[in-house]
């Protein structure tokens, strides 16, 4: 597994580069001020995309 940071302009980012079931796998991980967007990938093109939020209850 491998990581790298790149720098937080304009948004935080953080690549990992897996090897699942045999397969490289690429997940980018952006950190924005209220959510984070995860890319998932295999195919080095738009993979799966999950959005997530911070709720405040």
């Amino acid at each position: 597994m491998s990581t790298s940071t790149q720098p937080s302009f304009p948004v935080k980012q953080k690549h990992l580069c897996l090897n699942l079931k045999g397969h490289k796998t690429d997940l980018i991980i952006s950190s924005y001020d209220d959510h984070y967007l995860v890319i998932a990938t295999q195919l080095g093109t738009m993979g799966t995309i999950l959005h997530a939020r911070f709720g405040i209850s």
